[in-house]
């Protein structure tokens, strides 16, 4: 499902909703507090009569350096609204909730923690994100996917072993799904691809 400032991007674009947190901030929360209302009420029906493994909430807020607002502004706009949605979610059942955010995330995933996110995709590397530490931090409170270097698996060869073997053991731990760190790229060849995959049936001995 589309996240707040996900959505109230699409419904303003992104300079004018950065801009509208300091120059109409009770607009952005009327529409970020509808937003969770409408998100309750639209799946209300579906969490009420089918048990879902998750759900998955997609925010892109964040570039190469850090999230687009400051941890203050989602604390006062964001938190209350992901608190609402996610208590809801909680008390039908859905016990993994996700965020969908490229780029580097590592100031707000307290807030997301807080806020009642237990999961965190796709952890793209170029942007500093590393599921390692983010392991060491959060332990077993916060689920990981993603995080492997898509550069490495263009690149191949040892890159790519090398990447493989520093991730997978988080696998081993539990509570981490191995994925690329974003979707495959056009410079990904096949072969690559197929390497990638191999690797990672050897390492957790599939098939």
């Amino acid at each position: 499902m589309p996240g707040f400032f996900g959505q109230a991007r699409y419904f303003m674009g992104l300079e004018r909703l950065l801009t509208f947190f300091y120059r109409e901030p009770d607009l952005v929360h009327e529409i970020m507090d509808f937003w969770a209302d409408f998100l309750i009420e639209v799946t209300k029906s579906v969490v009420e009569n089918v048990k879902l493994d998750y759900v998955t909430i997609w925010e892109d807020m964040c570039y190469n350096k850090g999230p687009l607002i400051s941890p203050k502004l989602f604390e006062e706009f964001m938190l209350p609204n992901y608190k609402k949605l996610t208590g809801f979610l909680r008390s039908k059942g859905v016990e993994i909730v996700m965020v969908d955010t490229d780029g580097n995330h590592e100031a707000i995933n307290d807030l997301f923690l807080e806020g009642g996110v237990n999961c965190l995709y796709p952890l793209e590397v170029a942007a500093g994100m590393d599921a390692i530490k983010l392991r060491e931090r959060y332990g077993e409170k916060m689920l990981l996917i993603g995080n492997i270097d898509k550069r490495a698996i263009a690149a191949g060869g040892a890159a790519l072993k090398r990447e493989v073997e520093r991730k997978i053991r988080l696998v081993e731990e539990g509570g981490y799904i191995v994925s690329v760190d974003h979707a495959v790229s056009a410079d990904i060849p096949f072969q690559n691809y197929s390497t990638y995959i191999r690797l990672i049936k050897e390492k957790l001995k599939i098939g």
